[in-house]
């Protein structure tokens, strides 16, 4: 950001860590001009409609197609040409892949959640069951996230968490162990499909609108591959 301020460009930074009044306050800026570059992590973008953004690039590839196109589809809402750029090495895929792969949910450590929460006779807080297994309050919010999903636990109507009578602890922690497992499945196929795009020599508007369903065949003149013009939509940039 310092760098775009010393050649002159109004910019400012965006990121989770901010508080909320600063977030809206720096929001605000950009959507009324007074700011003219965004430097943001993801967190930046949901519920920005502004017509007249001319680029979006990325730093680092995203999680999935579907983050990437979201992101992308702030750039040109006016209709007038803009600038989609992944900035990609495939080195950096590493860090991806290694988050797809952190999280894991031990069975035993489910069930042992499961086993409490049965066994409490009151509802538990999540630093009470963080506590007594030792797992992070993260960790714990996944378990109950997890078991709810399966149907192991239940909304009271006071709006509170209760093990279900009828299910097994055991039953519980399996079931909730394979979902995990498939979600661990599909965030590695999401991250496959968002490398192959960027490693693709062919035209990335039909990979991108396949992926979503669109019978496009192109090709679309447009991006890296098809074309030598700098306006480009959905581009992959070597670093």
């Amino acid at each position: 950001m310092g760098a775009l301020q010393e050649e002159g460009i109004s910019a400012s930074f965006y990121h989770a860590g901010l508080r909320a009044a600063e977030r809206s306050q720096i929001q605000d800026n950009f959507m009324g001009g007074a700011v003219e570059v965004i430097v943001a992590t993801n967190a930046f973008g949901m519920g920005v409609d502004k017509a007249d953004v001319r680029f979006v690039y990325h730093f680092d590839i995203t999680d999935s197609l579907d983050s990437y196109y979201q992101e992308i589809g702030r750039a040109g809402r006016d209709g007038e040409p803009a600038e989609a750029v992944l900035f990609y090495r495939s080195e950096n895929m590493g860090i991806r892949k290694f988050q797809a792969g952190t999280g894991k949910l031990e069975k035993r450590k489910i069930e042992q959640i499961a086993e409490l929460l049965k066994s409490a006779g009151s509802p538990l807080d999540h630093d009470e069951i963080a506590e007594k297994t030792g797992l992070s309050k993260r960790k714990v919010i996944s378990v109950l996230n997890r078991l709810q999903e399966v149907g192991a636990m239940v909304m009271t109507s006071t709006g509170e968490l209760q093990m279900t009578e009828s299910m097994d602890c055991a039953k519980a922690a399996e079931l909730v162990a394979d979902v995990q497992d498939r979600m661990k499945r599909a965030k590695r196929e999401r991250i496959a499909q968002m490398q192959q795009y960027a490693e693709i020599s062919t035209c990335r508007r039909v990979y991108l609108l396949n992926y979503f369903g669109d019978s496009y065949t192109g090709p679309c003149n447009n991006c890296d591959n098809d074309s030598s013009v700098d306006a480009v939509a959905g581009s992959r940039r070597e670093v």
